[in-house]
């Protein structure tokens, strides 16, 4: 649990100006004294070819794998995410009061997003409106909404190497 919250934090803190393209959400990551496991993990990562590999991740450790047909317009739908305000120190607070992290790499742009993983939380330094905040949600619920695509059972060691993929 404690190794998912770091791999967070340096996701968060690491934002390249050129690397692998991908998109994750995590949901209901809220946690106590530690960091609580997040209820649904969905990874999607862009593949050369313009296809993406989809990965998900439930709390109990279910991994399941798919594929889809184009990053690309995946990434046109999540565009939006880019006029979203961001805070600079994340894992600190959860402005959007979703407990949802949210990351979105593509090309030589980046947004990250993520609410504090254990019991330590400051006071949002930003203050989306209600516009913004719906709009995020939309945004991770389209993400969430892949793991429709993701049908195929996998293993924790595909979800590991994915993240090596990506850096994390």
């Amino acid at each position: 649990m404690l190794a998912i919250a770091l791999l967070l934090v340096a996701m968060a803190q690491a934002c390249p100006a050129r690397g692998p393209q991908f998109i994750s959400v995590a949901t209901d990551a809220e946690g106590g004294f530690e960091a609580a496991r997040p209820a649904l993990q969905v990874l999607v990562i862009g593949k050369p070819d313009g296809s993406a590999v989809v990965l998900t991740r439930t709390r109990d450790g279910v991994v399941k794998r798919g594929v889809l047909k184009s990053f690309d317009a995946l990434a046109g739908k999540l565009s939006g995410v880019f006029a979203l305000p961001q805070e600079k120190e994340h894992g600190m607070s959860d402005a959007y009061g979703l407990e949802r992290s949210f990351h979105v790499h593509l090309k030589d742009r980046c947004w990250e997003h993520d609410p504090p993983g254990g019991c330590v939380r400051d006071e949002p330094k930003i203050s989306p409106t209600a516009a913004e905040k719906a709009s995020f949600a939309k945004l991770t619920g389209i993400v969430t909404g892949l793991t429709s695509v993701a049908t195929t059972s996998s293993n924790e060691d595909a979800w590991s190497k994915a993240l090596k993929s990506i850096g994390g």
